[in-house]
């Protein structure tokens, strides 16, 4: 059935006319030269105004299947043409929004020409009366078909009536916020429109009822030319979010819609400007119009949440931002620059909670990925997370970190589990708590639980390969080895040169006693940059487990003790390489100082490496005294 607009055939908005018969567009009664394609697009957008035209519609009107182009190109040049000629622009659509990966939408009104209507009616007046005689005889069987046609359509009405309430639409219980696009023109603003999206994905996830996808996992979409629908079997839920950033000092406007991910129907879209000061304001109000929009149920302390939100320190936040922007890319001169810009945030506002979490949470990520240790930066963790937990006793965040503190540092484990079950009470969708959690279940001999908090992580962000490593690394303790390589290789899958999976991939073929696959993955880890020391440590523990004993004595005096090559873990390392060359007294000496100094985390105990000592006296003694179940 045709629309309004699509029964016309001139068409108005502002000061244009567009005569869709003889392909003319006017501006004040004057012609104005379009090109084919253009007016094409603009006649395409006309007939369905405020709905979304597809790339994909367009490229089937415009370009037919045989012709060979960059359809891409293409279309955003005519695109580009259009805009030129109508005055409009990308950044601040009059006429024409662009909706990132999807299409177009026709935004402003259209009408019909006053001069068109008045010229129609006289012209009807006119035929009235010089037709009179001969339209009478016809009028009693015209009057039988509008008749006929009119009940059609109220039947065709009911059925669709009916069918409507029979199969409504699928509830919205799961959503990916994609990465909204830049629109500033000015590529150093990305990490801003990558904040905005990190921003309402965390608004979103301390919603129970929702599950929300990690924003690391959508961010894998930026960019990339995938339907709702592709997106949605991608990521396992049942709606997204696409949007838009435009800054301009410290001014920001957001474009955000909601689609049906199952069926790509567009549910709902809005605009929302503020001044940066306002900037939480602003994602409180489109947080709480996307949950009215699905129809969440949302406990008294959610809604409470969505609804708080106050004035912030504009350079503050953006240094905050910033310092989330480096933490993100996990190596050191990156993560030094994001402690650098949290405190910088700090120095501007003191009362900032989240930049003392954020703080904290880059010395942590400087002794994983830094090289220093564990607990090398214990105090600057432990200060600033009691610091955030001061400022906003209900900050998520900083109870995981808390809980991380907890485990790794204190070995306090009535303590670990209370705060990490707080993070996940106040944020169920925060998957770096249940990895914790994972781990400290797995150190309590609770395999099974670690598991299943794990697992919910890797839902949460099913494209992160540090997750989808971890859940392999629980796997692989709970002695499900082949499961674990599985894991390991979807993570190199993600990404082949991630470091830790490379390495425990070494680990798990050891203990099935595929030498040869283990010492191919141990050489590959050592010939990555920085990792040298972890590779010898596992060549030399796999030459143990293979007999080959002075190959790996050879790497252990000559390498690694004298050089130190294995850093803060060298209590753990050495453990392991004594326990595969039998030697019993030496690798629990290194158990006892490490258990001392809390050089390790916990769930080494668990690990297999350290099988050959179960048995020994010595080493139940240990597990005693750090707590851990035998």
């Amino acid at each position: 059935m045709a629309t309004n607009a699509q029964s016309r055939t001139v068409l108005r908005f502002d000061n244009f006319e567009v005569h869709l018969l003889s392909g003319e567009l006017r501006k004040k009664g004057r012609p104005v030269r379009l090109q084919e394609q253009p007016f094409q697009i603009l006649r395409a957008l006309l007939a369905r105004p405020g709905e979304i035209v597809s790339r994909e519609e367009l490229k089937q009107q415009l370009w037919p299947a045989d012709t060979f182009v960059d359809f891409d190109d293409g279309l955003n040049t005519a695109v580009k043409k259009l805009r030129e000629t109508l005055g409009d622009s990308a950044e601040s659509p009059r006429y024409i929004e662009t909706i990132p990966r999807r299409g177009y939408r026709f935004v402003g009104e259209v009408g019909e020409p006053e001069a068109s209507l008045a010229g129609s009616l006289e012209s009807n007046q006119k035929e009235h009366v010089g037709t009179h005689e001969i339209v009478q005889h016809r009028r009693r069987p015209v009057r039988l078909i509008l008749s006929l046609v009119s009940l059609a359509a109220v039947i065709l009405g009911v059925l669709i009536v009916r069918t409507s309430f029979s199969t409504p639409p699928a509830k919205i219980q799961s959503i990916a916020v994609l990465p909204f696009a830049n629109l500033s023109g000015d590529a150093t603003q990305d990490y801003f429109a990558d904040a905005m999206t990190e921003e309402l994905t965390s608004d979103l996830g301390k919603i129970a009822a929702l599950r929300v996808i990690s924003r690391t996992s959508a961010m894998h979409y930026k960019k990339v030319p995938k339907t709702a629908p592709e997106i949605a079997r991608e990521l396992n839920v049942d709606g997204v979010i696409e949007g838009s950033v435009f800054r301009s000092g410290d001014r920001v406007r957001i474009t955000a819609q909601l689609i049906n991910a199952r069926s790509d129907r567009h549910l709902w879209s809005e605009s929302y400007e503020r001044d940066l000061k306002d900037i939480l304001a602003l994602q409180s109000e489109l947080a709480q119009a996307i949950v009215s929009e699905i129809k969440i149920q949302l406990t008294p302390q959610e809604r409470e949440h969505l609804a708080s939100a106050h004035t912030i320190n504009p350079d503050a936040y953006d240094a905050y931002l910033l310092g989330n922007y480096h933490a993100s890319k996990r190596n050191p001169a990156a993560i030094d620059k994001a402690i650098e810009y949290f405190q910088r945030a700090i120095r501007i506002d003191p009362s900032y909670a989240q930049a003392y979490a954020g703080l904290a949470s880059a010395y942590l990520e400087r002794e994983i990925w830094g090289g220093v240790g564990i607990g090398n930066t214990a105090d600057q963790v432990r200060a600033n997370t009691l610091k955030a937990l001061e400022l906003d006793e209900d900050l998520a965040e900083a109870h995981a970190l808390l809980g991380r503190i907890c485990f790794g540092y204190d070995w306090n484990w009535a303590r670990t589990d209370k705060e990490y079950r707080r993070a996940i009470e106040l944020n169920a969708n925060l998957p770096n708590a249940y990895e914790g959690y994972a781990f400290f279940l797995q150190a309590m001999g609770r395999h099974q639980e670690a598991l299943s908090a794990v697992h919910r992580a890797v839902e949460l962000d099913p494209l992160s390969a540090w997750y989808i490593s971890e859940e392999g690394r629980i796997l692989y303790r709970a002695r499900r080895y082949g499961d674990a390589i599985a894991r390991y290789q979807r993570a190199l899958e993600l990404d082949s040169t991630f470091v830790p999976a490379l390495g425990r991939m070494a680990d798990a073929y050891e203990q099935l006693g595929k030498y040869n696959e283990a010492l191919s993955y141990a050489q590959k880890l050592q010939q990555m940059p920085g990792n040298s020391g972890v590779g010898l440590q596992m060549l030399a523990r796999i030459y143990a487990s293979m007999g080959k004993r002075h190959e790996a004595e050879e790497i252990l005096s000559r390498t690694i003790e004298k050089s130190g090559a294995l850093g803060g873990s060298n209590d753990y390392a050495r453990a392991v390489i004594y326990s595969a060359l039998g030697d019993h007294d030496r690798a629990i000496a290194a158990l006892e100082r490490g258990t001392r100094t809390h050089s390790f985390f916990p769930f080494v105990f668990v690990d297999p490496q350290l099988d050959p000592l179960r048995s020994d006296p010595r080493f139940q003694r240990l597990l005693r005294r750090a707590g851990i179940p035998s």
